[in-house]
């Protein structure tokens, strides 16, 4: 019953009827605008990436390419908007300048095989994916990510984290995008409050409202990864946990990810959007070698809030700054 429910909502929304589809798209994901004009703005940019959904979906059908769109819902977001949500704002020199050969301090590498795959959502590390919203966090977000599983292993308890708490007691408006490093220096010095007890409201207010008596988390050491070594990558992911990285993530074709292992030309660009590696696998059985990693974007969007990004060739400058820390 459900199944049909769900057809029958995506034929409406492919339907050649476009004010009717619009509309439906609008009920689905609860969309309203202050203005007429921006609402034909907004659908403008909705039947232009339905179209493009549709060719692209054709190929997938056929087999020519890896994984398949849907609308989302940040399917009718303008460039701009989506832009907004792709705050990273990244300094190759500096970055250079902190790298770490940090495989040189893990002689354990000699002794432990990397596995063939691995997934540390299932293993319980990773928390719920959750929504940034129009707000360029996701640097904190995947630094989060990072640190919960990072106090995971060191203690055995999976928390959630507040990127409020960073937001509205560290420096500069966050919502206008940073870097991850500055969130992790953040926690090392201050701890951190749970998101339950001060809850992410997706604005900056500039008003620090920490309560220092349910601080948690910790950070004993930062890493820099050595740039485009996916090999190393794997070795860190695979034996001690999450990695954050950067992307190029305005590519239409991401935007409108459902599933699959994705790979675009297009997304080839300077990285602009913080997410974290949380496994690995493919590379059998006709499924291309990927990451799988997980946004911030949501869990109605991709595979329930992840993708998988296609592993070994750099796909949207996965590789150019990986970062981690040890709780």
């Amino acid at each position: 019953m459900e199944v049909t429910k769900r057809s029958r909502e995506e034929n409406v929304l492919f339907s050649p009827d476009e004010d009717l589809a619009w509309n439906a798209f609008k009920t689905k994901f609860n969309k309203s605008y202050k203005t007429g004009i921006i609402e034909g703005e907004h659908k403008k940019w909705y039947l232009d990436r339905r179209a493009e959904i549709v060719q692209h979906n054709k190929e997938f059908n056929e087999g020519l390419v890896d994984f398949e769109m849907d609308l989302n819902d940040i399917s009718d977001y303008t460039m701009d908007e989506v832009n907004k949500l792709n705050g990273i704002v990244f300094n190759e020199t500096n970055f250079q300048l902190l790298m770490s050969n940090e495989e040189e301090d893990f002689d354990f590498f000699k002794e432990i095989k990397v596995p063939d795959s691995i997934d540390w959502v299932a293993k319980g590390y990773v928390a719920r994916v959750r929504y940034q919203s129009a707000c360029g966090s996701c640097h904190i977000f995947a630094a989060l990510a990072v640190i919960e599983a990072a106090v995971k292993r060191k203690t055995g308890k999976l928390y959630s984290l507040s990127p409020q708490h960073v937001m509205d007691c560290s420096k500069g408006n966050q919502c206008n995008g940073g870097w991850m490093i500055a969130t992790y220096e953040f926690v090392k010095k201050n701890k951190i409050n749970l998101d339950s007890d001060y809850p992410y409201i997706m604005k900056d207010t500039n008003k620090c409202k920490v309560k220092k008596t349910k601080t948690v988390g910790s950070v004993s050491k930062i890493i820099n990864l050595k740039a485009y070594d996916e090999n190393n990558l794997k070795k860190i992911v695979g034996t001690i946990g999450p990695v954050a990285v950067g992307i190029y993530a305005s590519a239409p074709s991401l935007v409108n990810y459902k599933g699959g292992v994705y790979s675009d030309k297009a997304c080839m660009k300077q990285i602009n959007h913080g997410v974290v590696i949380v496994g690995y696998g493919g590379g059998t059985k006709g499924v291309p070698p990927f990451w799988k990693v997980k946004n911030s974007w949501g869990d109605t969007w991709g595979e329930k809030g992840y993708f998988r990004i296609k592993r070994g060739s750099n796909m949207c400058q996965i590789a150019k700054a990986p970062n981690y820390v040890i709780a």
